[in-house]
């Protein structure tokens, strides 16, 4: 595969979430232009009482207990070394990834003392699906 191909395959994949865009676009003008003004008011005012109810909880509890507890779950899943799934959630263990230097690689394919250096692994993570 060369560069050239992988550019063209990413300008159409654009193309076609552009277009699916602009179709979802003008359905939501459709939709709005049928809608009745009072319904289009009664609407608003039900997206302005969530944004407040939203920046209540946040200011209340927020996004930081969220985020304490997800990190916390996360961090006993990799403690576990294992994934969990259950009712509210599921948690997913990745074992670290291996990554190699090919430089110190080349032409080393026995075992070999040097072969050890060259080996970097990383921290194993977790994430809640």
């Amino acid at each position: 595969m060369t560069e050239e191909l992988i550019k063209q395959m990413l300008s159409e994949r654009k193309c076609l979430l552009d277009e699916r865009c602009e179709i979802e676009r003008q359905f939501y003008e459709e939709f709005n232009a049928c809608m009745p003004p009072e319904l289009k008011d009664a609407m608003t005012e039900v997206e302005r009482k969530q944004d407040e109810v939203r920046a209540k909880w946040d200011a209340r509890r927020g996004c930081e207990e969220l985020d304490a507890i997800s990190a916390a779950i996360q961090e006993q899943a990799v403690t576990l070394g294992k994934s969990v799934k259950y009712d509210a959630g599921q948690v997913v263990f990745y074992h670290g990834r291996v990554t190699w230097d090919s430089k110190k690689l080349d032409g080393m394919m026995a075992l070999i003392p040097q072969l050890g250096e060259a080996r970097k692994v990383g921290e194993p993570y977790a994430v809640i699906k």
